[in-house]
């Protein structure tokens, strides 16, 4: 369960010592309260501390409720005015010491529900909220430690203070200050709440002091950090325009050329001798023994002769 401060973290008041913002007398035994305290207490610590954190001195005595829900009047002769609200199925917490209060209704945490007091039987005249957690049956023997319910952190939580402390913890050096451990243990503690006054009053958006004592200045350059530093949104970029598909290749078709006259077939065997119904005999076929072609001449002349001699009707036979 995580919850508010009935106080929101400091608003009203804030710890001078260890027990935690707003708390200035802690649950049980201890140096600050004589005997057995049953509850913790939230004191107003004064005008100085409302315009510590900018609020008006009424305004720094509200009260508010650690959850948004129903809330119920009670009254107590030693405890004076006071609301309870139920937490979950066994457990209650209860405001008590206030001067004034609401009406029994539902309301949310950013409301005040009551001014701080000392009604009933309160010790001294200081005016301050009387916190007490009851468990099933709401006895006064059934009072419990409220702190856990307030240190119980959620898991988003816990990474939200440890984001902004990794955010701080480089800026440690350059304003002074030691680095937070919130990066690694989720809560954050004194050196936490000085670095976020440190680099919000260097960053020009915090004017308060830098005492690790969270306030409404604190918490919200705390909020200033996250939003516009820690957890910025990533800017929307348009949508990238989508490629233009690429043109498709022109394919250009060619008609093959048409079928060309085969060429010749060459047959180099030799060819067969001419027949003799084209007319030319075969020519004699050289002597060996008269290379110069005696021969030839010789059957020449004859040729010659016999051809004269039947032009002019002599017969040689």
């Amino acid at each position: 369960m995580s919850l508010l401060r009935p106080t929101l973290q400091g608003r009203a008041g804030f710890d001078p010592k260890r027990f935690g913002p707003g708390v200035n007398a802690p649950f049980g035994r201890s140096s600050d309260y004589p005997g057995y305290h049953n509850g913790q207490d939230y004191f107003w610590l004064g005008a100085a501390s409302a315009r510590r954190l900018n609020i008006s001195t009424a305004a720094s005595l509200n009260v508010y409720p650690v959850k948004s829900g129903k809330l119920y009047r009670i009254d107590s002769s030693s405890l004076g005015l006071g609301l309870w609200q139920q937490l979950d199925s066994r457990t209650r917490i209860y405001y008590w010491h206030l001067r004034s209060r609401v009406s029994t209704g539902t309301y949310s945490t950013a409301r005040a529900i009551g001014v701080m007091g000392h009604t009933g039987s309160a010790a001294g005249n200081d005016n301050h909220l009387h916190l007490e957690v009851r468990v099933s049956p709401y006895g006064s023997r059934n009072r419990v430690n409220p702190e856990p319910f307030f240190k119980s952190l959620s898991t988003a939580q816990r990474a939200r203070y440890k984001k902004i402390a990794a955010f701080l913890n480089p800026h440690a050096v350059n304003v002074g200050l030691p680095k937070t451990t919130t990066a690694y243990d989720g809560e954050p503690g004194k050196n936490y709440w000085k670095l976020v006054q440190a680099v919000a009053r260097a960053w020009g958006f915090y004017g308060g002091a830098v005492d690790g004592i969270p306030g409404n200045l604190t918490y919200a350059a705390e909020g200033r950090l996250w939003g516009d530093y820690v957890n910025k949104p990533k800017p929307v970029l348009p949508p990238e325009p989508a490629p233009e598909p690429e043109p498709e290749p022109i394919v250009i078709v060619i008609d093959p050329p048409a079928d060309a006259e085969p060429e010749p077939i060459i047959d180099l065997i030799d060819p067969p001798p001419a027949s003799p119904a084209q007319g030319f005999p075969d020519p004699p076929l050289q002597d060996p023994k008269d290379p110069k072609g005696a021969g030839w001449i010789v059957a020449g002349v004859l040729a010659l002769l016999i051809s004269f001699a039947t032009f002019f009707g002599f017969n040689i036979t």
